[in-house]
């Protein structure tokens, strides 16, 4: 959000709200820790909570009861829907790998007898 949308923001408010004063020292002190709240929201949907708000409550709102996080960047959340993408993939092309396809070249021989042998118990 902009310092303008932060302002508008405010001036919504207090027209809502006329106890909702930004006047003297402690206006200026209000708008100054509003407006660095603000800034750090998306406007949008802080302006739609806002409205939702005028019309429940009969009393101004704090910073907190209109507040909008943005979402954090879950790289760890990306990379599972890549991975996700890619084994749907192979499942449709007929190539799903193994985990024995994963290892390395040395190791694939001693599991892939191992496995024979669970086989052959059975």
């Amino acid at each position: 959000m902009t310092e303008e949308q932060g302002l508008e923001i405010l001036r919504r408010i207090t027209a809502a709200y006329p106890q909702f004063d930004l006047d003297g020292p402690v206006g200026e002190e209000r708008i100054e820790l509003w407006v660095e709240r603000l800034l750090k929201m998306p406007y949008e949907p802080v302006l739609h909570k806002l409205n939702h708000y005028i019309d429940a409550h009969h009393f101004p709102p704090t910073i907190a009861q209109i507040a909008v996080e943005l979402p954090l960047d879950n790289g760890f959340l990306k990379q599972q829907q890549v991975w996700a993408a890619q084994v749907k993939a192979e499942r449709e092309s007929g190539r799903m790998k193994t985990f024995l396809d994963y290892l390395p070249e040395e190791l694939r021989g001693t599991y892939s007898r191992l496995l024979e042998g669970t086989h052959s118990d059975k």
